[in-house]
């Protein structure tokens, strides 16, 4: 049975009172990027996320390294793109950096020699299946961070598939035996991407898989993003129809604000990301404008229904963007670690600062789903323990780590869910979910045709009962 939650007493939209964001994280919203700073010269290697680094002035490389595996990156994309800040100790064996494109803080130690595996590469065939099986079961036995809530022995998944793999076997047949390993985790950030923009197909939970399934099924659209919500878009136009009706504006490509009747505001969030076609910090500037005129639209709405039921996700910093606009006071969001050897990094707590911009204090009904995902659902984690918001509909997808990308010798990659996320009570819902309040399917035929949208009408009697 659902817990009873009492909703605070209704107090007023609160209007801007400065100029900037101000976030507990160094991945603050600036309007301009300073000029990156520099990291230390030598070989480094992370705790945790399984990098190493040679930075030798302004040039670095990095290479993602397991105990069978030394790999090249081709990219610079994680820990050491556009260092904001870097502090290395007294002694010269550690740093730390933040970058401006993640809000996570990275450690890294002082090597003296490159990792023997960053010897041997070199003399190996990549595409060899063998050698890329070994890889990938390396790299996850090294990063991944789930096992236990996943429910999955690793070590007999070894015994299983390996012998599925053939050192002539095609690439097409490689794909199949590694990608049906990767589905025992039934984990959504766990996805393997092959030549041609192939993609494993399994994990997605019970409402994106039969999608997914369909999608794989034809060649027309290349794109999933644009296939799934082809399919899913329909329920969210048919909300905006019966609840909203002239009263929805957009604010940019991903916010939708309505009235429903005088009193109760209506905010849809589609994405944490995307809010413009540029570098992280002018997304996440534009993303602040976008706010900025949905919550100014909806000054004086009694209550406030937050939709994030489609929403798969993004930049965390956009998810405590929008937490600081839902409360007057300073509160924890969580706090995150990562997978390091047997143990974990040490955690990094974050926080949820109220944003000097325009937001609301009043009673809040968030609305989720098994599609809100990741960023979206570490908002719905930040918000269910503030004591004026409710969340109504069905558990979310269960993945909030960051998704840590790793390059197979053939040139495919895998992403990796290594990091663990905490709410401010202690709780780990990776696996299972964030639960709501009161339950309320989402994905029915009465919300596709516009007669029944359970989740509105639950949020709607909720806010409409507050005195």
């Amino acid at each position: 049975m659902a817990t009873k939650t009492r909703l605070l007493p209704h107090t007023r939209m609160h209007r801007p009172i400065g100029a900037a964001l101000m976030l507990s994280i160094a991945a603050a919203l600036p309007a301009h990027a300073p000029e990156p700073a520099a990291l230390p010269d030598g070989l480094w290697r992370s705790r945790g996320y399984g990098i190493v680094l040679e930075v030798r002035g302004p040039d670095v490389r990095a290479w993602d390294v397991t105990p069978v595996s030394c790999i090249e990156r081709t990219d610079t994309a994680l820990a050491f793109k556009s260092p904001e800040s870097v502090v290395l100790s007294a002694e010269g064996r550690t740093f730390s950096v933040q970058t401006r494109d993640l809000i996570t803080k990275f450690t890294y130690d002082r090597l003296d020699a490159l990792p023997r595996p960053c010897s041997e590469a070199a003399q190996a065939d990549a595409n060899d299946p063998v050698r890329n099986f070994e890889v990938m079961w390396h790299a996850f036995k090294q990063d991944y961070a789930f096992f236990r809530e996943r429910g999955v022995d690793w070590d007999r998944q070894y015994a299983v598939f390996r012998p599925m793999v053939r050192p002539d076997m095609s690439q097409d047949e490689l794909f199949e035996v590694l990608d049906a390993m990767l589905a025992s985790l039934d984990d959504r950030h766990v996805r393997l991407f092959g030549p041609d923009g192939r993609m494993g197909n399994s994990g997605w939970g019970p409402v994106l898989q039969p999608i997914a399934d369909a999608f794989a099924a034809q060649s027309s659209v290349r794109d999933f993003g644009k296939f799934w919500r082809s399919r899913l878009w329909p329920y969210h136009e048919a909300t905006v129809r019966k609840y909203l009706g002239a009263s929805a504006r957009n604010y940019g490509p991903n916010l939708v604000a309505g009235r429903v009747g005088e009193d109760i505001g209506y905010l849809f969030i589609a994405s944490m990301y995307g809010y413009a076609e540029a570098d992280t910090s002018t997304n996440r500037a534009a993303a602040v404008a976008a706010l900025n005129g949905a919550f100014e639209y909806l000054e004086g709405a009694r209550g406030l229904i937050v939709d994030l039921r489609l929403n798969t996700g993004g930049d965390d910093a956009i998810a405590l963007e929008i937490a600081g606009r839902l409360t007057q006071t300073p509160r924890p969001a969580f706090t995150k670690r990562a997978r390091n050897g047997d143990g974990l990094t040490e955690p990094q707590l974050f926080r949820v600062t109220p944003s000097t911009e325009h937001g609301f204090s009043g009673p809040v009904v968030v609305l989720i789903s098994n599609v809100t995902t990741s960023a979206a659902e570490n908002l719905a984690m930040i918000l269910k323990t503030f004591p004026h918001v409710v969340l109504v509909g069905e558990r979310t997808a269960s993945v909030h780590s960051d998704v840590l990308p790793k390059r197979l010798p053939n040139g495919w990659t895998v992403t990796i869910s290594n990091e663990i996320f905490e709410n401010s009570d202690g709780i780990v819902y990776e696996g299972v979910g964030v639960p709501p309040s009161m339950e309320a399917p989402y994905f029915t035929p009465a919300a596709l045709a516009g007669t029944l949208d359970q989740g509105m009408e639950t949020a709607l009697k909720l806010l409409r009962a507050q005195k």
